[in-house]
């Protein structure tokens, strides 16, 4: 059964270009529920879909995404790739318990990884 997942991010480039490639080369292990463009929308959908995986950006209009985690407790129930152009940010994404960090432009390989 694939990992249910939810992507972040303001810039509709980045959720397009993220979505496909994980519909191209991880469909059959991630299944992308939702392509969200604030962190407000990724609460609802985090209620909603209850998703194993989310991919986060950090930068972005009102609420960076470290601001997600506010609205959830401790134990939020779901794993954080942050997805970022911005590398100063490594580590309190570390200190956040990130699954991973990757910079952007995704490269395919890092994503596998």
């Amino acid at each position: 059964m694939p990992i249910k997942s939810i992507i972040v991010d303001d810039e509709k480039d980045a959720r397009d270009s993220l979505t496909k490639m994980l519909e191209n080369f991880f469909h059959e292990e991630i299944e992308v529920k939702a392509a969200l463009k604030s962190v407000k929308e990724a609460v609802k959908a985090i209620n909603e879909y209850k998703p194993e995986l989310v991919f986060l950006d950090i930068e972005m209009p009102n609420q960076n995404g470290f601001s997600l985690f506010d609205y959830f407790p401790e134990e939020y129930g779901f794993e954080v790739i942050f997805v970022t152009a911005y590398n100063q940010y490594a580590l309190k994404a570390i200190q956040t318990a990130a699954l991973d960090y990757i910079l952007k432009p995704i490269n395919p390989e890092e994503l596998e990884r």
